[in-house]
């Protein structure tokens, strides 16, 4: 698979590509104060039966300069027990079909 086309206007491109196809949707808002933050939101719901699940992260929220690192250990973590869990597993699967249809 090649690089997922973002779209030019996107406020972090690279973000987008490196978390798009890992089922993530990466975009920007504003504070009270008018400053930047960054959001990555999972685009699937993991199952409500899955206990192990309700403690990962499913949305991030930080500024531009701690969002990758921070971003790269919530995606592990959420790409570790979807690929582990059976109650899980068809969950990323379509989290990354809808992550990679926002791009564009």
């Amino acid at each position: 698979m090649g690089e997922p086309p973002v779209s030019p206007r996107h406020p972090f491109p690279a973000f987008a590509k490196e978390f798009g196809p890992r089922g993530w949707n990466v975009f920007c808002t504003t504070d009270a104060d008018g400053a930047l933050v960054v959001h990555g939101v999972y685009c699937a719901s993991l199952p409500m039966l899955c206990p192990e699940g309700r403690g990962l992260i499913v949305h991030v929220r930080t500024k531009p300069e701690a969002f990758g690192d921070l971003m790269r250990k919530h995606a592990s973590a959420l790409e570790s027990h979807t690929t582990a869990c059976g109650v899980c597993a068809d969950v990323r699967g379509g989290a990354i079909r809808r992550a990679l249809a926002s791009l564009g």
